[in-house]
């Protein structure tokens, strides 16, 4: 298990209250079939149910069938869910493809939010073709979101995100995180995702500024010094990246982290 590993066990799990509201008009159903051509749906969808135990798989085999027949009243309720049985097995990619779906059905900002929370989560988790289409789903999502919701921070910080780790319009995501910051300068957010992309653009000073002002912002958020160890290693200064994720080692309340980062100190020393 590497160090970034250990950042996304330490994460919290998103959970997500699926919510039921009655369609607005008739052509609901027709519009959420013509997305799903256009978003690559069923494809993705077959890869993963290909994956699926059988008795798994019967249940939402049916569901879709039901789905297929029904009326606008049930289509919402049959596509919750569906999202419902990919998050029992444990599939954030399928399940975040039908709330983007039941999003563009609804137009609703609260289920925009929901679905952009769950393809940004979902995408950190697959790869290839099938990340850049839920890094799309998440765009989308979180620009709708902004539309009605200028203010919202976490939404732009997290569609700037999306910007950068999909590789299609980097800058635009870094000036968006810059426009966060223009509001509120002590972000720590957009602080740290500046200086993880610093990181990974070989831009090392600047990272370890960021990095700073994280801790001098929020001294208990360890994640900091984990990145901020990771930079001095990659710059050759282990007797500095072993200050770090000693404090991150010492101040993480998860036995299990702590051992698996005492456990890299250690062989970091002898390197």
């Amino acid at each position: 298990m590497n160090k970034f590993q250990l950042i996304v066990l330490s994460g919290a799990i998103l959970m997500f209250v699926l919510l039921y509201f009655a369609p607005k008009t008739e052509s609901l159903v027709e519009k959420a079939k013509i997305a799903s051509v256009d978003h690559n749906f069923e494809t993705h969808v077959a890869d993963f149910k290909a994956k699926l135990p059988a008795a798994e798989l019967e249940k939402i085999v049916l569901v879709e069938k039901a789905l297929s027949k029904s009326s606008n009243q049930n289509s919402l309720v049959l596509i919750d869910s569906l999202i419902g049985l990919w998050d029992l097995n444990k599939n954030p990619a399928a399940a975040s493809i039908y709330a983007f779906q039941k999003a563009e059905m609804t137009k609703s900002v609260e289920h925009w939010q929901n679905a952009g929370e769950r393809s940004f989560y979902a995408a950190r988790f697959v790869e290839g073709h099938l990340s850049k289409h839920i890094y799309e789903q998440a765009i989308k999502s979180y620009e709708e979101v902004l539309k009605v919701q200028p203010g919202n921070l976490d939404s732009k910080i997290n569609l700037a995100v999306c910007f950068v780790e999909n590789s299609v319009e980097p800058m635009k995501g870094i000036l968006l995180l810059r426009e966060v910051l223009e509001v509120d300068s002590l972000n720590v957010k957009a602080h740290l995702n500046l200086g993880y992309f610093s990181l990974k653009s070989g831009q090392f000073n600047k990272a370890i500024d960021r990095f700073e002002k994280v801790i001098e912002i929020k001294p208990d958020y360890m994640e900091a010094y984990l990145y901020m160890g990771d930079v001095y290693e990659t710059k050759g200064d282990n007797k500095k990246a072993i200050e770090c994720y000693e404090k991150y080692r010492d101040g993480v309340d998860n036995a299990s982290l702590s051992a698996e980062i005492a456990n890299y100190i250690e062989k970091l020393k002898i390197k």
